[in-house]
């Protein structure tokens, strides 16, 4: 099928009767979307493109998300489905919050209030809710914000209903009048745009294109690679002008979406349904030519239920599980994504199911989001109630880092008019306000280039003076060691003076008491009294090893134990008391060998 290259359009060239279908290979889904719409062959490697695995389950840098500071909550919304007849109801209304509470005596769960960004009653209309809901981020989406919006409850509880309704009525849903209101406000700016549209659905998680007639057989591919990011292969866009073009997608798409009945909906939605709107714009902003580009995503989630409320069975009960698979995922998802932005570092299973990974910018990532809850009022749903109120509370909890589109060349032109602007300024004639102010700008610039050569010198002298204060610091520190050690050495030399002057007393005292006795009797021979004097010298020289012993060990025990403050004389010598006992025998016993005859002294030996 061939394609012609397409062209601007102006806001007069926009009557068309029939809707454009063009087969656009890519839809790329990713934070900047390249929305140029133009057919381009693909390149002949795209056949290796590795299909996602979701239950490979890699770690992929995208799937570690860091919060900003500047990014902002997830906006939340519960809309109330009217109750039935003669049923008590489990909800409470006041403001901006919802409580609920169970009348069954079965049912023990206290009261518990949810606070949302907004509560839409049971008496809201259609046209409130998209007022409330969708019309703030339709001036997002023209901004050149990405957006979306997704429904969420359990079977039954109006999702379909909020989405899409009766198109036509009063009764249309979020969906057509997003549409009606999107091209109403491009009439209005006289903007020149271009606007694509695609429907798919994930039916047991295998994506189907609702603008593809084969759209049974024929199921999709999810694509990632490292250029494009994540895109559904040959997804059809179909380029749209008019709000009715659109809307005749919706209405073709919808009929092809798999539904079936159940105990609890007679048209259950049996599969996720994305409509999605990409829009480019082109206009001039202070004579620059700016380029818009947005992505919005409408997500009509089926509806999570228990068997033994619907009363599936064969293929809907399949079809039940599947779902409750990827909702249990999706909440996974939002679960750790509640953590990352308490600031907790967290693995965010995107690949889990396909619909968490087509979804990954607006859960956590560069989306404008918006979820809307529809709940039941009635208390035979309380269970089913809570759980889908708990679950708009945690993702309310999410941030999203939403970033407006901004072409490279638009930033480049608007620096370059800048430039331009202030080199006219500088180029023009100066007036006497002018220059005086011109004066005093240099006299602040010399000034400011003073202040900071002193603020250097003070630095610098701050550093000298934390030197100086070191060294001084360490030479007080070896001046102290050096006097401890004079200390030390003067007392070990007074100790040692001590010590020798002790010695000497000692030896004095020996040598008199060992020569004193001597007296040399008569009658006796030259030999004999060099004998004596030779044992007299014998017993002083072992008195004087003796005494040395003493000292040393003396020393050794007062380096054991110098916390004993014995007297340094004791020591060494004893008691003077035991001292003279033990002098005087030794003088009786020699004496009393003195007066023995040879042959007595060798038989007492």
């Amino acid at each position: 099928m061939t394609v012609e290259p397409q062209t601007s359009l102006t806001v007069e060239d926009r009557p068309m009767t029939q809707a454009t279908r063009i087969p656009i290979r890519h839809n790329r889904w990713q934070s900047s979307p390249n929305l140029s719409f133009l057919p381009t062959p693909l390149p002949p490697v795209e056949a290796a493109i590795p299909e996602v695995n979701e239950e490979q389950g890699t770690d992929d840098e995208d799937d570690f998300v860091v919060v900003p500071p500047s990014a902002e909550n997830i906006r939340a919304f519960v809309r109330i489905k009217p109750s039935s007849p003669n049923e008590r109801t489990c909800l409470e209304v006041d403001g901006a919050s919802i409580s609920i509470a169970s009348h069954v005596k079965s049912t023990a769960f206290d009261k518990k209030t949810f606070s949302l960004d907004g509560v839409l009653p049971e008496s809201c209309r259609q046209e409130d809710v998209f007022e409330s809901i969708a019309q703030p981020l339709i001036a997002n989406v023209l901004d050149g914000y990405n957006g979306t919006i997704f429904a969420y409850g359990q079977t039954g509880s109006g999702k379909t209903h909020t989405m899409q309704g009766e198109l036509g009525t009063v009764q249309r849903g979020v969906i057509p009048r997003i549409l009606e209101y999107l091209f109403r406000q491009l009439e209005q700016q006289k903007t020149i745009f271009t606007c694509a549209c695609s429907y798919l659905e994930i039916y047991n998680e295998k994506i189907f294109d609702l603008l593809d007639d084969r759209h049974t057989i024929d199921a999709k591919l999810l694509r990632e690679d490292a250029v494009e990011g994540i895109f559904v292969q040959d997804l059809l866009e179909v380029k749209v002008r008019t709000p009715e073009d659109a809307l005749d997608l919706l209405e073709g798409g919808r009929k092809n979406r798999t539904v079936g009945a159940t105990a609890m909906n007679r048209e259950s939605s049996r599969s996720h349904s994305v409509f999605t709107i990409k829009l480019i714009q082109r206009l001039k902003e202070a004579d620059i030519e700016v380029t818009r580009k947005s992505t919005l995503h409408l997500v009509d989630l089926a509806g999570s239920e228990k068997q033994c409320h619907t009363g599936a069975v064969g293929a809907r009960l399949k079809e039940a599980s599947q779902i409750n698979k990827s909702l249990s995922a999706l909440g996974n998802v939002i679960t750790h994504l509640v953590d990352v932005s308490k600031g907790l570092k967290r693995h965010i299973h995107y690949r889990d199911s396909k619909l968490t990974f087509l979804l990954r910018d607006a859960l956590g990532g560069n989306s404008k989001t918006t979820v809307i809850a529809t709940v039941s009022a009635d208390d035979r749903w309380f269970n089913e109630t809570l759980s889908t109120l708990q679950f708009v509370q945690r993702v309310k909890c999410i941030k999203n880092n939403a970033k407006k589109y901004e072409d490279d060349g638009v930033i480049i032109a608007r620096l370059e008019k800048q430039v331009r602007d202030l080199q006219a300024q500088l180029d023009a004639p100066k007036s006497p306000e002018v220059e005086v102010l011109q004066q005093k700008s240099d006299e602040l610039s010399s000034l400011k280039l003073t202040n900071e050569k002193l603020e250097l010198v003070v630095t610098l002298l701050n550093g000298k003076v934390t030197s100086t204060q070191e060294e001084l610091h360490s030479a007080q520190e070896k001046l102290n060691a050096a006097q401890l050690a004079l200390s030390q050495a003067t007392a070990e030399v007074e100790s040692l003076r001590v010590k020798q002057t002790l010695l000497e007393c000692k030896l004095s005292a020996h040598t008199n008491d060992a020569i004193a006795p001597l007296e040399i009797p008569k009658g006796s021979t030259e030999a004999d009294t060099i004998s004596k004097l030779q044992d007299i010298v014998a017993q002083l020289h072992a008195q004087l090893v003796a005494a040395e012993n003493a000292r040393v060990l003396a020393e050794k025990r007062v380096k054991e134990q110098p916390k004993k403050s014995f007297s340094l004389f004791r020591n060494i010598f004893g008691s003077r008391k035991d001292k003279d006992a033990t002098t005087t025998g030794k003088r009786k016993s020699w004496w009393q060998r003195r007066k023995k005859t040879p042959e007595e002294r060798s038989s007492t030996d």
